[in-house]
């Protein structure tokens, strides 16, 4: 009688990985595995991984274009995308193992769906983090809510742009920090830790006056890529309002600027 095993794993791409080559190298369907998202591996799965992976590696040869899409949707939030993951891993073995060309097979079209949201969901972060000086740490603090367990993933993009300065982005699941020398992370906090409004605020707001331009406004299209819920965390967005209000009377006086002027008789 097939019996039903529970794995326990935390929320990141290593967890589920080690726990997914042990039960694939125990031969253990999809349908008899449920991952539970949370806590700690038991004692006894964490020895027998690290025996797995310094005498069976060998014996299990993964695509790396999984590998590649199954960190991405590791973070995403569903925890539903574990039971999806391996059982992708499992077919990748027992069927084919070119199953990640076939884009019209439900599991690969979901794993698609869900890289896909995460990958949008890392670009949000890159463009909407705000960070706001602590002169007296001599660092830039940004809070951040992403829709996804991104932090570690999208952090080494931010330490490319912003190696210069020290830097921490707060977010409730991850905490990122640049010293200078190393990238480190701490557990989550929320938005009540991230630091008041700094003289940075309104440069952003006088950046945003600027660059706006009334006769383009396309307020159903600024919210698709300006999703209201990022707006918390952009000192801009409170003018955002303003200018959309204003833009009408902007463009009217726009317009009557290149008007010609009629001759007087």
């Amino acid at each position: 009688m097939s019996v039903m095993r529970q794995v326990r794993i935390d929320p990141d791409f290593t967890s589920w990985q080690r726990a997914a080559k042990w039960m694939l190298l125990d031969q253990t369907p999809p349908h008899l595995v449920e991952w539970v998202q949370g806590g700690s591996e038991q004692a006894s799965l964490f020895a027998f991984a690290e025996e797995f992976t310094h005498d069976h590696a060998g014996l299990l040869s993964v695509p790396r274009e999984f590998i590649e899409m199954a960190r991405a949707v590791a973070c995403h939030r569903d925890p539903r995308h574990w039971g999806l993951m391996y059982r992708v891993l499992w077919r990748l073995f027992t069927e084919d193992r070119k199953l990640l060309r076939i884009t019209v097979d439900p599991d690969i079209r979901a794993m698609i769906e869900l890289q896909q949201q995460v990958r949008r969901d890392a670009h949000h972060m890159l463009s909407f983090v705000r960070f706001r000086e602590l002169k007296s740490e001599s660092r830039f603090v940004a809070w951040y809510r992403p829709d996804h367990r991104i932090t570690r993933r999208i952090a080494p993009s931010f330490l490319k742009r912003f190696r210069a300065m020290h830097w921490s982005i707060l977010t409730p699941d991850e905490c990122a920090h640049w010293d200078g020398d190393e990238l480190l992370f701490t557990r989550g906090v929320e938005r009540q830790t991230a630091p008041a409004a700094d003289s940075m605020e309104e440069l952003w707001c006088e950046y945003y006056r600027s660059t706006f331009n009334p006769a383009r406004v396309n307020e159903k299209l600024m919210r698709q890529f300006m999703p209201a819920r990022h707006w918390q965390n952009m000192p801009e967005a409170e003018v955002i309002h303003q200018t959309i209000a204003n833009s009408a009377q902007r463009v009217e006086q726009m317009l009557s600027h290149k008007r010609p002027r009629r001759e007087e008789s």
